[in-house]
């Protein structure tokens, strides 16, 4: 949260060193406690080249898991990820794969039996489907048939299969859209396995559900 003479929320676009003012950084936790307040400080904004990566895939491709826009052949060389760029961090499942864009988007592909891509559909992908619900997404985590993700106020979504309570969600049954895990906030770390999954919340302690 930055105040200072311009709005909080401040975006730049520039080819050149620019002086954008002084503001006073606060820092707080996911349930609005205010922890740090700075000094006065100088912001001053740099041009950048990029912000996130292309991604590339190679080997089995059995259900499109590439991403390439195909459901064959494999490949034994790296190639583009199709249709989509700009990725922060890609995990993959057991036969599906999730990545998080640098707009904070969720993008999955590959099988969908059980709702793995979250687009409310169970037929499979070969190129990358946007999770639908999902904005201001700052991890995810995939394994097994499941995924979770962190929203920036450390809120935990998940979606895929629960068959074994891996996603902390009621009913045992697949999710075919993401949706918020009750009684579960200040998340900051996640992490899921074939059957179970952990996290981590803000205070330090470690969670975990399923089998």
């Amino acid at each position: 949260n930055i105040s200072g003479t311009q709005t909080p929320t401040i975006s730049f676009n520039v080819l050149e060193e620019v002086d954008a003012g002084d503001y006073t950084v606060k820092v707080f936790t996911c349930d609005n406690t205010l922890s740090v307040i700075s000094p006065p400080i100088n912001l001053r904004v740099f041009p950048a080249l990029g912000g996130g990566t292309a991604g590339i895939s190679w080997g089995r491709n059995t259900f499109g898991a590439l991403g390439q826009g195909a459901f064959s052949p494999d490949h034994g060389l790296p190639n583009p990820i199709g249709n989509v760029s700009q990725f922060q961090s890609i995990a993959p499942g057991a036969w599906h794969t999730v990545a998080l864009k640098d707009d904070g988007t969720v993008w999955c592909w590959c099988d969908n039996t059980y709702g793995q891509l979250g687009n409310n559909s169970n037929v499979d992908s070969a190129t990358p489907v946007q999770a639908q619900g999902l904005t201001d997404i700052v991890a995810v985590a995939a394994g097994g048939d499941a995924n979770l993700a962190i929203r920036a106020d450390g809120k935990l979504f998940a979606w895929g299969s629960d068959y074994y309570g891996q996603l902390g969600l009621p009913n045992n049954v697949y999710y075919y859209v993401p949706v918020p895990v009750p009684g579960v906030d200040c998340v900051s770390a996640i992490s899921v396995g074939g059957l179970h999954s952990l996290l981590v919340k803000s205070d330090g302690t470690v969670w975990s559900v399923g089998n």
